[in-house]
């Protein structure tokens, strides 16, 4: 029964140490600090650079408490 106990106190500190870790590193974490997620609203693929913003300009961005959709409107990057 010892062995039994430990070896499930293990698994228990592991998945609690990997919950935290997953916490930590989601993108939801990035987003409270003030930072945005912005996607294609087509491919919803996301955004990282100017020059990959679409050509049709509409995108979607996710910010801490919800989605907003914008039309970008066309610069040089």
């Amino acid at each position: 029964n010892r062995g039994i106990r430990q070896c499930l106190q293990n698994q228990q500190t592991h998945f609690v140490a990997t919950s935290q870790l997953l916490n930590v590193l989601s993108y939801e974490q990035v987003l409270a600090r003030g930072f945005a997620l912005i996607r294609d609203k087509h491919t919803t693929r996301p955004i990282t650079q100017c020059c990959d913003l679409p050509d049709h300009g509409q995108v979607t961005i996710t910010l801490k408490d919800g989605v907003a959709n914008a039309q970008v409107v066309p610069s040089v990057c």
